[in-house]
């Protein structure tokens, strides 16, 4: 059997990248989180992140196999 932990409702929907968005800012609360990001920082709306903590926003550009590397 699942026990519920928590019941989450939706007031309102939302697409994808704007809970991404808010999502990575949430977690920028904690100072051991960085972002990275290819050349998608509005369109996954990561620029949530950047705009707040940009000492720890790193844009790679089109280069995503090298983001690995850092």
């Amino acid at each position: 059997m699942i026990k519920k932990i928590k019941e989450i409702f939706i007031e309102e929907p939302k697409s994808t990248r704007d809970g991404y968005g808010q999502a990575l800012l949430e977690l920028g609360k904690n100072k051991n989180i960085v972002a990275l990001s290819a050349d998608l920082t509005e369109s996954t709306r990561a620029i949530y992140f950047q705009k707040k903590y940009p000492e720890r926003f790193f844009q790679c550009g089109v280069a995503e196999q090298n983001m690995i590397s850092l």
